[in-house]
Formats: C-alpha cells, sequence, structure tokens
C-alpha cells in the first residue's frame, strides 16, 4: 500500500514540476519580449525601478553608495565607508518599506522585505547578473563591490534555475515514483504467483 502510494505521489509531483516549469519558462519568454502587456515584466522592472529610487543617490530620500574602487565614484557614490552608506539596496533601511509599499506584494514588515531581495541578491551573486530583461550596470541586491554584472538575469533565472534546478527536482521525482512502480510491480507479481501456485496445490518459495 506504501509503495503504491509513493509511487503515484512521486510522479504525480515530478511530472506537475516538469510541465509547470516549461510553463513558466514560456510565460518568461513572452514577458521579456512583450514587456509592456506583461504583468510579469512589469513585477520585475517595478522591482528595480524601485530600487533605484532610493539606491545610490544623494538627498534624504535613499542612500549613497560605498564604492571600493574610486574609478566608481560619481553622484550617489562615495569611497568611504560610513555608518550611512550602503552596498546594496536592503541596507538602504530607512527607506525600504515606503519604497516598496505599493509593490505587487504585499509585505508585513521590513524583515520580509529583506528576505525577498535577499533571494534576488543570491541569484545576482550566483550568476553575476543584474536586471531581468535588460542588463544594468550595477548590482542591486547584492554587494555593489563585488564587480561589474556580465549579463542579464532573465537566462540565469529562466536555463539556470526554471529549466534547470527546479526542472531536475521534477525529473528525479519522476525517476522516484518509476523505480517504486517496478518495485511495486515485481511484488504484485510475486504475490499473484504463489496465490496462484497455492490454489494449484504446490509450494515455491522465491
Amino acid at each position: 500500500m506504501f509503495i503504491t502510494l509513493g509511487f503515484v505521489i512521486f510522479l504525480v509531483v515530478g511530472i506537475a514540476i516538469i510541465i509547470g516549469t516549461g510553463i513558466i519558462a514560456e510565460e518568461m519568454d513572452k514577458a521579456c519580449a512583450n514587456p509592456d502587456t506583461s504583468a510579469i515584466a512589469e513585477a520585475f522592472n517595478e522591482l528595480y525601478g524601485t530600487a533605484d529610487d532610493i539606491y545610490c543617490i544623494t538627498g534624504s530620500t535613499g542612500c549613497l553608495c560605498y564604492v571600493s574602487d574610486p574609478t566608481r565614484v560619481a553622484t550617489g557614490y562615495v569611497a568611504v565607508n560610513t555608518s550611512s552608506t550602503v552596498t546594496k539596496v536592503q541596507e538602504c533601511t530607512d527607506h525600504l518599506e515606503s519604497a516598496y509599499a505599493s509593490y505587487g506584494i504585499s509585505f508585513d514588515d521590513i524583515g520580509e522585505i529583506v528576505k525577498y531581495l535577499d533571494y534576488f541578491g543570491e541569484i545576482e551573486k550566483e550568476y553575476t547578473c543584474s536586471g531581468i530583461c535588460t542588463q544594468l550596470p550595477k548590482y542591486y541586491f547584492s554587494d555593489i563591490n563585488i564587480g561589474i554584472p556580465s549579463k542579464i538575469c532573465f537566462d540565469s533565472i529562466k536555463d539556470g534555475l526554471i529549466l534547470g534546478d527546479v526542472k531536475n527536482y521534477g525529473i528525479g521525482y519522476t525517476v522516484t515514483g518509476s523505480v517504486l512502480f517496478i518495485i511495486w510491480f515485481i511484488q504484485y507479481g510475486l504475490c499473484c504467483r504463489k496465490k496462484v501456485n497455492a490454489r494449484n496445490g504446490e509450494t515455491k518459495n522465491f
């Protein structure tokens, strides 16, 4: 019973993940191809656009960025690290809540905002990318001083994350379900053979 239920669950979950990743990847392609009509593209653009309102700017509405490379010093950037400078959007805590108050996702507190932005920071750092459909010249949600982004994050999210890591989970579930099905099939076959032999007055050990 356990094996029967197990292979059904693994197969259903695995196939659902594989199909789901394909649909998401297709929707992402449409999003960047038609950014003006896509809710997904709008959300991604708003993510970085909102950050631009408070990140690496002068004045009381945002935060100055500390850059370790003096050649990058410009308006909104300083080469001196102080308690008021930041190296990523999440550190601009005085302005995060107000900046993302009207964002498409509702956050209960600043901790949830930071956790959400940290996720994109991991993507930027892992894939050395910035921006979703348009490449941006600096890192936003990971340390600005780790270098210059080499590409947009769209391909990395779609190919490396969705069609890579997540889809591999689906394949793993499907393979596990298939193995459980084979085990169940063998056990079921042996069980039936024993019953047939018993009715015929024969005894066999398997």
